[in-house]
């Protein structure tokens, strides 16, 4: 996936807070708008890792997560 911003991280932000600078910063209303088209993505990507990552942000963070934290991290290195 490829964003028009590419926004960098800072060495100490939390993933939700990042996650919020890339929506923003590549013109999305929010997270959620973000997050559907990252849902689409990864499930084009990788079949299995369909639903690895939520729809909230609350729920984004490894330490929330309902299903194996694998997935997740999985995701986010392939969104990486």
């Amino acid at each position: 996936m490829h964003f028009l911003v590419q926004t960098k991280p800072y060495p100490d932000e939390a993933l939700e807070s990042y996650l919020l600078r890339l929506a923003r910063d590549n013109s999305y209303d929010g997270y959620s708008e973000l997050a559907d088209i990252l849902w689409q993505w990864l499930a084009e990507q990788d079949h299995d890792l369909e639903g690895a990552l939520p729809l909230e942000l609350s729920k984004v963070d490894v330490y929330h997560a309902r299903q194996a934290s694998s997935f997740r991290i999985r995701a986010l290195k392939l969104v990486a």
